[in-house]
């Protein structure tokens, strides 16, 4: 028996293995040769656990003969046509590998066969249609500001792309005038528009509430809390945003109205 010993190719690891007796897959050796031909055994195993993958199919697809691994997983393919062929295996729920392989006259070829399971994965329609249902009215709420074509806005699908960035990386300077600053008593991060050459905090809404205390912390906010985020200059807040009141007269408060700019957040 000459062995293929060694190697890795696309997810195919090939060894010398002693193979049990197996049923066989008999074929017809191909009409365009006249030399002997050869045959080859193996078993097909499971890339993580290491256990048997059974009924695995393995063949020469292009001249379509196959086999089936048993219930160890071990395979007998025979009258394979000598030269270079392709061979294939797949199994329910694993990446297929393909590769091409030398046969000679009478070899008997002995293989170890490693397939990498699929992980389970929800459809990317069904993903999102059960994240819409549960935040449906937030989001709503958001798509019906964005649709009014006024406003920056960045949805959810944004922050869950930059996932591993800080809220504060992802806001300062985005959108010209907004930054972000320390201010506060705290020295938080928080957001700021400059008004007249000073700094100050626009008015924070969050989940359609108005936050009457300073500005909130980017700090306390993860990418994946955010489910949108809306920001308004002075001149573009809408009016059920735009609260009355007096500006404040400090600048680094936020304003009675909206004459610092207007952040709507909508968190999860």
């Amino acid at each position: 028996m000459r062995s293929i010993v060694a190697g890795v190719i696309a997810g195919l690891m090939l060894f010398a293995l002693p193979v049990a007796a197996q049923a066989t897959a008999q074929s017809p050796v191909s009409a365009t040769t006249n030399e002997p031909p050869a045959q080859l055994s193996g078993q097909v195993l499971d890339a993580v656990s290491g256990r048997p993958v059974r009924a695995a199919l393995i063949g020469v697809a292009e001249l379509g003969q196959w086999t089936m691994a048993d219930g160890k997983g071990v395979f007998r393919l025979t009258n394979v046509p000598p030269g270079d062929q392709e061979l294939v295996v797949r199994a329910i729920g694993y990446s297929p590998v393909h590769v091409t392989t030398q046969f000679m006259a009478r070899d008997s070829l002995s293989m170890q066969v490693v397939l990498t399971p699929i992980p389970p994965t929800l459809s990317t329609v069904r993903v999102e249609a059960e994240f819409e249902e549960r935040y449906a009215m937030r989001l709503r709420q958001f798509e019906e500001s964005r649709s009014m074509g006024i406003g920056r806005f960045l949805d959810w699908r944004f922050f869950e792309k930059h996932k591993n960035t800080s809220v504060s990386s992802l806001l300062h300077g985005r959108f010209g005038a907004l930054r972000v600053g320390l201010a506060g008593t705290d020295g938080g991060n928080r957001l700021l528009i400059t008004r007249s050459g000073i700094p100050c905090m626009p008015v924070m809404w969050v989940n359609g509430l108005r936050e009457d205390a300073p500005s909130i912390r980017l700090d306390w906010l993860n990418t994946s809390d955010i489910l949108g985020f809306e920001f308004y200059t002075p001149a573009t807040t809408p009016a059920r945003y735009n609260a009355t009141g007096a500006p404040s007269a400090r600048a680094l408060e936020p304003s009675g109205g909206a004459a610092c700019g207007t952040v709507v957040l909508w968190l999860k």
